[in-house]
This record gives C-alpha cells, sequence and structure tokens, in this order.
C-alpha cells in the first residue's frame, strides 16, 4: 500500500470468518480504495478506478485475489452497496453478464503446452475444457460454503481412498485438500506419509518425495451433485506433479520441506476441495442462472488460440441466445470474434496482497446455459490469463468478508445508491455516489463496437495476440501487521446471517 500514490485508507477490520462453520483461519484487514489494472496499459489493459481493496494482516494469507462475485460490498448498511469487479465491469458494459470461466493453471506443465491459467470475463475459453466432461451444479445452497458437490470416490491406481461419499465445498481459499481422517489414513497408507502435529502439515523427507516422485501415482475423483439419487458423475485426474509442493517460512516454522497437500478435517463443514484440483479443473459459473459447472481442464500448446464462449445476461436485449434444445453455442464467423484480452500481470497484486468479497448467487428458477457463440459484435468479453503456479499459503478468495462469506457491516461514510441493468442484476453505485444507468451501452443489431463508439458508446480496444508476463510467485511486499493497525483506526464486524437475495 505504501508503493501506491492513489490508495486512500478507510480503517481496519477484522475478517468474519466463521471458523465454527468453515476453515481455520482468521485475521484483520485495512480497507481503502484503489485503481486496479489487468495486465499493463500500453497493451491495451483495462483500469478500474476506485475499486475496493483490503489489505490483509496476518500469516494466514500471502497471496492477492480478486473476488468473482457480482455482488456488491455493504459496509455500514445493506443501502450502501460498493460494487465489486465483475459488477463494475458489467455496469461500464465491458462484458455481457456477471458470468466468468476460470483455470488456475499448473507450473508443473512446460513449454509448448500452456500452462498459465486463464480468467474469462462475461464468458469461458472453450480451449481449456474438455466439453465432453462435465458436472453441473446449483449454487447457493450453503451459505458459508456455496460451491458445494459430492466425492463418490478417490482412488490412486487401484487403492480407494474415501471409504463412502462425502459433501464437500470447492474453494480457491485453500491450497491442500480438507478431508475425513479415514481418508488422510488412507493416503497415509498409500503415499507413505506422515502427520507432524507441530505443523498440521504431511511433511516429507528428501527420500520420501524423490520415491513418489518416481512412483508418479495419478489420483482421480469421482464427483457428483451430492444429491441423492443423481447419477451425473465427473471424473478429474490429478498427476502427481500436482501434489508436489514445497513449504515457505511460516507454514512450517523457518524451514522449507516438500509436503503433500492433505489437511485432516475436523468435521464435515471443513471438507475442502482447494486449489490443487483446480489445477486440473475448469469452472464455468453462470450466475445469470446461479448455477456452475465443472469440467476436466484441458492445456493445449500455447500456439492454440483462445475460443471464446459469451454467457448472456438472463433477461438481456442485445445478446443472441441459442435455441434451448441445442445445447452448444451459436458459431460467429471468424471476423466478428471479439474479447478484451487482458495482460497477464495483475499489477496492483505486486502493491500489496488484496482480497475482494465474492459470494455466489442463489437459483431463481432452472435454466438453461445461455451462450452466444465465439465473440460477439454486441457485448464484449474479457479475458484475462496469467501463469499460476503452486502457492504454498492459503489464498483468500473474497468469499470471507461477508454476513457470512458474503456481505461486510461495519462504519462506513461513503454513500451509494444502486442500480438495476437488463439483466435484473442490482449493482452499487460509483464512488462518490454517483448512480450507473446500468449495464452500459450496448450498440444495435448488426452495429460493431467502432460504429457504437462514435454514436456515444464507450469504446472498447480490441487487441490482439500479446506478451504473456508471468507472475515471479514471491510474497508481496507488505507493510508489517503492527506498522499496518496502529496507522489506521480499528473497526470490529458484527456477524449477519443475511443471504444475497433473501
Amino acid at each position: 500500500m505504501s508503493g501506491s500514490t492513489t490508495w486512500e485508507a478507510e480503517g481496519n477490520y477484522s475478517l468474519p470468518l466463521s471458523p465454527q462453520h468453515y476453515l481455520p483461519y482468521s485475521g484483520a484487514a485495512a480497507l481503502g480504495f484503489d485503481n486496479i489494472t489487468f495486465g499493463w496499459r500500453e497493451q491495451g489493459g483495462e483500469s478500474l478506478a476506485d475499486q475496493l481493496i483490503f489489505a490483509y494482516a496476518t500469516d494466514d494469507f500471502y497471496v492477492g485475489n480478486i473476488g468473482l462475485s457480482p455482488e456488491p460490498t455493504n459496509i455500514s448498511s445493506f443501502n450502501n452497496p460498493i460494487p465489486s469487479v465483475v459488477g463494475t465491469l458489467r455496469q461500464d458494459g465491458l462484458i455481457p453478464s456477471t458470468s466468468w470461466g476460470y483455470l488456475a493453471g499448473a507450473s508443473y506443465y512446460s513449454f509448448p503446452v500452456m500452462a498459465f491459467g486463464s480468467l474469462t470475463f462475461g464468458g469461458y475459453d472453450a480451449s481449456r475444457l474438455n466439453i465432453d466432461t462435465n458436472l453441473t451444479l446449483a449454487g447457493g445452497s450453503d451459505q458459508y460454503r456455496p460451491f458445494l458437490l459430492g466425492i463418490e470416490s478417490i482412488t490412486a491406481g487401484d487403492k480407494e481412498m474415501l471409504p463412502e461419499p462425502i459433501v464437500t465445498a470447492l474453494d480457491s481459499i485453500t491450497t491442500q485438500l480438507w478431508l475425513p481422517l479415514a481418508a488422510c489414513q488412507a493416503f497415509e497408507a498409500a503415499f507413505d506419509l506422515v502427520w507432524n502435529e507441530t505443523y498440521g502439515l504431511y511433511l516429507l523427507s528428501e527420500d520420501q518425495h524423490a520415491a513418489l516422485v518416481a512412483k508418479n501415482a495419478s489420483v482421480t475423483f469421482t464427483l457428483s451433485t451430492g444429491v441423492s439419487n443423481s447419477t451425473e458423475r465427473l471424473n478429474i485426474t490429478l498427476p502427481y506433479a500436482a501434489f508436489d509442493l514445497k513449504t515457505s517460512p511460516p507454514l512450517a516454522g523457518d524451514g522449507t520441506y516438500f509436503y503433500f497437500p492433505l489437511k485432516r478435517a475436523a468435521n464435515e463443514t471443513q471438507y475442502t476441495l482447494g486449489r490443487v484440483i483446480l489445477q486440473e479443473m475448469y469452472i464455468v459459473a453462470n450466475y445469470e442462472w446461479g448455477y456452475i459447472t465443472l469440467y476436466q481442464a484441458v492445456y493445449p500448446e500455447s500456439s492454440v488460440s483462445p475460443d471464446i464462449v459469451t454467457i448472456c445476461a438472463q433477461n438481456a436485449t442485445t445478446c443472441i441466445s441459442p435455441p434451448s434444445t441445442a445445447g452448444r453455442s451459436r458459431k460467429l464467423s471468424a471476423g466478428s470474434a471479439a474479447g478484451i484480452v487482458i495482460g497477464a500481470v495483475l499489477v496492483f497484486i505486486a502493491v500489496c496482497a488484496v482480497v475482494w468479497v465474492k459470494c455466489f448467487k442463489k437459483p431463481k428458477t432452472k435454466g438453461p446455459l445461455s451462450e452466444v457463440g465465439r465473440g460477439s459484435t454486441y457485448e464484449t468479453t474479457s479475458e484475462v490469463t496469467g501463469r499460476v503456479g503452486a502457492s504454498d499459503k492459503p489464498e483468500l478468495d473474497g468469499r470471507v468478508l461477508g454476513s457470512p462469506r458474503s456481505e461486510l457491516e461495519g462504519y462506513y461514510k461513503h454513500d451509494r445508491g444502486a442500480s438495476v441493468d437488463d439483466s435484473g442484476y442490482t449493482s452499487g453505485s460509483r464512488r462518490g455516489g454517483t448512480s450507473s444507468s446500468g449495464g452500459g451501452f450496448s450498440p444495435p443489431m448488426g452495429q460493431d463496437r467502432n460504429e457504437a463508439s462514435e454514436s456515444g458508446g464507450r469504446e472498447v480496444r480490441r487487441s490482439g495476440a500479446i506478451d504473456v508476463h508471468e507472475l515471479s510467485g514471491e510474497t508481496p511486499t507488505m507493510t508489517s501487521p503492527s506498522e499496518l493497525m496502529a496507522s489506521l483506526p480499528y473497526h470490529e464486524l458484527p456477524g449477519s446471517t443475511r443471504w444475497p437475495g433473501s
């Protein structure tokens, strides 16, 4: 934060993580506003002004995250919503919907394989998923853990790791797999693991690590909806390289060790699939209908171009939806392929570690995935790509600052209004109280973006192939917790059981 000339501090807040309902993480953060840029401005990277940022001061979270919820954040009351990143992009008309597609990336792949991660706003990248392997889940069934699914089995070769099916959360806040003790003991037997009580980790000796790398056993997760009598299944297979991680201080004291990213869950509310599985899983979140779809990820060669598929807003009038019976996107001509391809480096992460509020919207009515073909001249899909390596500390995905894990209560002095776009999405107004008129300008049918800009719409720069910049993987430099917390007033945040939309 000290390196930013545009940072405006607002105060310090505790993080209401509700460990009794979730993972045992805690901490505090400094709240403020700053500008963020996706990629480099010189290469057409989008910049968003006055975005709400939480710089956390705790050892539990080291890596910055962008919350992907379209829901605004409420600090002083529910009448003063502050728009999220996705909400701001939607209000500005830069994306056709509040949906997104995400792949964490995997550092164990090497060139020419495209190992970096992918984040697409307003749609997804079809080149990064296996369309024939999918599982669709309804979101919002648990207000503390909105992404719930079933694990039917976990196998390593001919060995069964899970004694019986369980319901678990899918969450990028943690690196590890949080599983029942019996499952952990099965992993111990299959992989020669030893639990370290001091650090709560499965630490490996050099010899153990070398043996496991040489064995190179893969692990397959058979996932389900978690609903009884459902026959839908999805297999996600991870190579051993996905589990080959190293600690860095203070995760295991001052030392650096190889470790296996598996944790013993204290109870069923802690059952969680963390970032380990997200290395081989592509997620499409369709907020318009309240569903997410999971796919086995694909890592093509770097010469393969993104295949962007747009997801339309539920009630959009300017985004063409495919026939409901087709189940496939409408393919447009190559000349009409659209999208803002944004550079890989999230510049603000280098300034300070940040967190954003995210949650998953309750489904209203069941409906099909509304999407349009590979690009569109009517709406814009934005993609963020970047290399993602294995991280040693749990990342805060933004769903923890809430009521519970969705809304933030406490003192806040700015007044903000709200607006509703053509999809029915309610978002907060811009900083300073200026209300937005909704989803932004949408050019009429048959009119391209350049023509729309001349007639009063905001010009959106289309960028072609650009350099992909890799994150260094180093821990962001931050003011120490003591210095950070001494510089600003501190606010306690009362809990709440309100769920957005309820």
